[in-house]
């Protein structure tokens, strides 16, 4: 009975000395093991020891870390103590239980009981193999048990199945995880993870049950979860995660509400495999409910001194309107906007929702409720490995010791979201040392800051032309913005070097400087380049306005001159321009990369010479200006429009180096000096003094590639660029020039696609058709813009 047991326990242990311990793939197989070692010491002391008598002596053996003390402590045996199998018992398990101790067994010698133990291991070092889909670095981002930590096998058992989790997220359902142990000795073990990653299991089809009033193909627009295709197989569109099962269920549930059904409910959502193996079959279980409208809306204000008259209903929550949780949400945060810019910042704004299925009516209201004082306490950063702190925290609008406001509160989220430097910002609140005092945590996920910018365009005439710049947002994670760029090709050479600190002595005071060094070939006439510096001052006037003054002095040259035009032969030489402008901005956009929602406005006035100094003497003034609209869920609406003139108060010709060259920047389909005067005899582009021009642009996805980040544009611009609108004559000195000139509104419409690529900035491509143009302007039909983020 003895013998065999004996022989097995050493075949265990120079399998664990020599080749190591393979752990199995479950927690249940590791949680069998460690009974299996449990089971076998007591059928040790079963079938070995004595019983009776009492403990006169302990030995310990096999202990170097912990003194003998310190194992008999942990044992809870003690001498005098009678030896039966249930005191020994419960020893094995104080032993095991202490983590302290990896294996026990117990030895009688006469009334001397022995305690031979094995000590943990500590792990020297971390291995993967066959891991392809995660890199190491990856994996060791994901475990907890790393070197230099204890080996505990219930901890290894969590890592394994945390590696599982990740992989399951990459659609490999059917990955393996097996784990070995191999001994160095003394105490040091290296853990080796065998994975098997295992296929991509994809999902062969999305299916819906119960969707009586909204088709199959509107609702597979709203899960991220997509049916296989080609372009899907290529980005991995098509995987199967239960995770992504689980955000459609709440895609879904936040469609239908915006679509009139209060009721709405997943019932059930999951995914099956096909009976072909093809992929996973995933369906979800509708119930729509009854469809609403808004039946009555009211405001009703509970606290002492504020009037329910002094609070008017949303714009766009209405008696009749269909039933949009969304807009009653934002109805719920303008009515509570208003009550806090009425003083009332402690109140509570709450939406009070009574259903009528049977007239399909839903009464609304808004009820404000006294709430008590609340102050900020603690503003708790987390996430900015590479970002300052103080670069976050300038951007709130609030600060320890204020009283707490939750529109200056979701104003700093838009804020710290609108510099850019992080993928995402979660904020939350919790509960201070007080029921008054409140804890702000602010979580941040830090992106790349830093972006490589290429572009570039083909003329109609073959021409082509490419621009590079690399430029640091963020720069040392001070917030900084450095900006290094050049322009190349057959039109001409631009370098630029510019630093912007966004915030000088501690005050929301923008300032910058930049040197650069142009060189523009317009057309086959002229070289036009320029040299100089300008410094940039900027502060805020509001949340949205901002005036900014800039300081340029530069050099302006026309060289490289092949027409035989006077009035271009005049410009030979240099022009000194000292300048100072004034600029106005409004930005009120949800996003400055893609916005869906918004208004731009920016005008700008710049006076040369006079009190400056310079060979040049005008005023010039700009404005421009953007809106944007959501039309649908699929569409958004762009419209923009700007405007431009300089003259000269003393009469002085506007030289060439300061005209505006306008074409594809204001209308699309024309090359980049295509539209305003030319000379009539070479056809050499002079520039214009006035251009007003609009555009409208529709944004709109494209069946199967959205996501892939392809979407498309349809747009119709219009716009000119003139000098005094009619054929004349230029004179700068060496007689007169005639000059092909039209207040003719060049037309353009196309169609562009936009490609927010995983790489970073968008890849743009456009295709346009001019449609109203003149005979002397330069056509281009195809342009493009790419941005590679590092």
């Amino acid at each position: 009975m003895t013998t065999l047991p004996r022989a097995l326990a050493i075949v265990f242990v120079l399998f664990l000395t020599f080749f190591g311990l393979q752990l199995p793939p479950s927690q249940g197989r590791i949680g069998g093991l460690w009974v299996q070692a449990q089971e076998q010491a007591q059928a040790q002391v079963q079938g070995e020891l004595e019983f009776g008598g009492t403990i006169e002596a302990i030995r310990v053996q096999g202990n170097r870390r912990f003194a003998d003390e310190t194992v008999v402590h942990l044992s809870g045996l003690s001498l005098g103590q009678p030896l039966t199998e249930a005191s020994l018992n419960a020893a094995l398990k104080a032993l095991v239980e202490s983590d302290q101790i990896d294996q026990v067994e117990f030895a009688r010698q006469g009334n001397t009981l022995i305690i031979r133990v094995v000590e943990p291991r500590f792990i020297n070092a971390i291995m993967f193999s066959g891991n392809q889909a995660l890199s190491e670095a990856q994996l060791i981002n994901i475990i907890e048990v790393l070197p230099g930590d204890p080996f505990d096998r219930a901890a290894v058992q969590d890592d394994v199945n945390e590696i599982l989790t990740a992989y399951a997220s990459l659609g490999r359902m059917n990955a393996e995880v097996r784990p070995f142990v191999s001994d160095l000795r003394q105490g040091r073990v290296d853990l080796i993870y065998e994975i098997e990653e295992g296929p991509v299991v994809r999902v062969a089809s999305v299916n819906f049950i119960g969707n009586e009033r909204i088709s199959d193909q509107r609702l597979r627009g709203q899960v991220s979860t997509k049916q296989y295709n080609a372009w899907r197989n290529i980005t991995g569109g098509d995987r199967y995660t239960e995770l992504t099962i689980a955000r459609d269920v709440q895609r879904l549930t936040s469609y239908y509400h915006d679509q009139g059904y209060a009721d709405f409910e997943v019932t059930a959502a999951q995914g099956a495999l096909a009976p072909d193996q093809s992929g996973f079959v995933v369906t979800f279980a509708l119930e729509e409910g009854p469809f609403y409208r808004l039946g009555g809306v009211a405001v009703v204000s509970e606290v002492e001194g504020l009037d329910s008259a002094q609070l008017l209903r949303p714009a766009g929550v209405r008696s009749g309107a269909i039933y949009k949780a969304t807009l009653l949400e934002q109805g719920r945060v303008h009515v509570r906007d208003r009550v806090e810019a009425l003083g009332f910042g402690a109140a509570e704004v709450s939406l009070v929702l009574d259903s009528r299925p049977q007239e399909g009516l839903i009464d609304v209201t808004y009820r404000v409720t006294p709430g008590p004082p609340l102050q900020i306490e603690r503003i708790e950063i987390e996430g900015n490995l590479r970002t300052r702190d103080y670069v976050i925290r300038r951007e709130m609008r609030l600060a320890e010791g204020d009283a707490f406001s939750r529109a200056r509160l979701q104003r700093s989220l838009q804020r710290i979201r609108g510099l850019g430097y992080f993928a995402d910002v979660r904020l939350k609140t919790r509960q201070g040392s007080s029921d008054q005092q409140v804890i702000v945590n602010l979580e941040v996920q830090e992106k790349s800051t830093g972006s490589l910018n290429f572009g570039g365009g083909v003329s109609s005439n073959g021409v082509g032309s490419f621009n590079i710049s690399y430029v640091e947002q963020n720069f040392l994670g001070r917030g900084q913005q450095v900006t290094v760029s050049g322009d190349f090709g057959a039109g001409g050479r631009d370098y630029t070097l510019a630093y912007n600190e966004p915030w000088l002595f501690g005050r929301e005071i923008s300032g910058g400087a930049d040197v650069f060094n142009t060189s523009q070939q317009v057309g086959d006439a002229y070289t036009l380049s320029r040299q100089g510096a300008s410094v940039t001052a900027s502060y805020k006037l509001s949340e949205r306005w901002r005036q900014s003054f800039t300081l340029t002095s530069q050099v302006s040259n026309v060289t490289d001159v092949t027409s035989t035009s006077p009035v271009i032969l005049d410009q030979v030489g240099g022009v000194d321009k000292n300048s100072l402008a004034s600029q106005f901005s409004y930005f009120d956009l949800d996003s400055p990369v893609t916005p869906t929602t918004g208004v731009l406005l920016d005008t700008s006035m710049e006076a040369a010479g006079g009190i400056f100094g310079g060979t040049v003497d005008w005023l010039s003034s700009r404005l421009t200006a953007k809106y944007f609209t959501p039309i649908s869920e699929q569409l958004v609406l762009k419209l923009s429009g700007s405007v431009g003139h300089i003259s000269s108060s003393s009469g002085q010709r506007i030289p060439l180096a300061d005209r505006f060259i306008q074409g594809q920047n204001l209308v699309r389909g024309f090359a980049s000096d295509g539209i305003g005067p030319r000379t009539e005899l070479t056809g050499d582009a002079v520039g214009a003094t006035r251009f007003y021009g609009a555009s409208s642009e529709l944004y709109y996805d494209i069946p199967g590639l959205r996501d892939l980040g392809i979407t498309g544009r349809l747009f119709i611009e219009a716009g000119t660029a003139y000098d005094v609108g009619q054929a004349h004559s230029l004179d700068f000195g060496s007689g007169e020039t005639l000059i092909n000139d039209s207040t003719l509104l060049r037309s353009s419409y196309g169609y562009g696609v936009t490609w927010n690529s995983p790489l970073g900035l968008p890849f743009r491509f456009d295709w346009a058709t001019p449609k109203d143009y003149e005979a002397f302007d330069q056509l281009q039909t195809f342009s493009f813009n790419l941005g590679l983020s590092l």
